[in-house]
């Protein structure tokens, strides 16, 4: 495919983004975008350990680090009842 046949195809797909509706604040906005794509965000400090243990649990499982902490959280007995 030549560069020119490229961007016309690039230019063919049109993009459609929702708008932040009147006087929502830029977080209620975050949030509600994320709530919209059915997915939320989650970050944490992990000590070095935890970081070396959650990897190498990954990895010996085949998952990514975001599978894996979904996995975790999914099959934790503490928050079996709480969801």
């Amino acid at each position: 495919m030549m560069e020119a046949e490229f961007n016309d195809n690039q230019r063919s797909q049109k993009v459609t983004r929702r708008a932040r509706p009147y006087g929502q604040s830029n977080w209620q906005w975050a949030a509600d975008k994320e709530s919209y794509k059915s997915r939320w965000q989650v970050s944490s400090k992990l000590t070095e350990v935890n970081w070396h243990s959650l990897n190498n649990w990954c990895k010996k499982h085949d998952l990514s680090l975001n599978r894996g902490i979904n996995k975790l959280i999914a099959t934790h007995p503490e928050l079996q009842n709480d969801a």
